[in-house]
């Protein structure tokens, strides 16, 4: 077995960031409702980006972003959770993993959900704070169904950590998940 990759495997995380940052991007586009959203204000995206959401005001940081409890302790914990096991399924240790959560939910508050709204405090710390911890313990739960017996528990071990459909082996992508090929390279 070889060693999961790191920090110092540098030209590959910045590699995968990208690849994680485009499919963030098209996850966005395809998500938004009201597609006129798409249209990128240049003015509203610097204001955004240099305030602090602030319960629908801007000014000093505080923590409440007026956002929902699902979206600010299930959503954000869930998407933090994810770019985890992305990293993990793409061969990196523990640490790097945990840096691309963070990197992940920061161009995330100020890239894409900047262009409608400025960052938040809370979602900045809250995704990846919780979403490692959580990606943490959905890949040991992962992993121990996926050598169980039971075609029942195996199939519940991808349903846990789906990334490892799609992402497992060195530079290829799983577009078949059905069939278990890994059928092209991943830029």
């Amino acid at each position: 077995k070889t060693e999961p990759k790191s920090l110092s495997d540098f030209g590959a995380f910045l590699r995968d960031t990208e690849n994680a940052y485009a499919g963030i991007w098209a996850f966005r586009v395809a998500y938004i409702r009201q597609k006129d959203q798409l249209i990128i204000d240049p003015v509203k995206w610097w204001k955004n980006i240099t305030h602090f959401q602030n319960h629908e005001r801007r000014g000093s940081i505080t923590w409440n972003d007026g956002d929902a409890f699902i979206t600010n302790w299930v959503k954000h914990p869930v998407f933090g959770a994810s770019v985890y096991l992305y990293y993990r399924a793409r061969g990196y240790n523990r640490s790097a993993s945990a840096f691309g959560a963070f990197l992940q939910s920061t161009l995330f508050e100020y890239a894409v959900e900047g262009i409608d709204r400025p960052p938040s405090l809370h979602d900045l710390v809250v995704t990846p704070a919780a979403g490692i911890p959580l990606g943490i313990i959905l890949e040991g739960a992962s992993n121990w169904l996926e050598n169980r017996q039971s075609g029942f528990l195996r199939a519940a071990s991808y349903i846990i950590n789906p990334s490892k459909i799609f992402f497992r082996g060195d530079n290829k992508v799983n577009l078949g998940p059905i069939r278990s090929q890994y059928i092209t390279n991943w830029v």
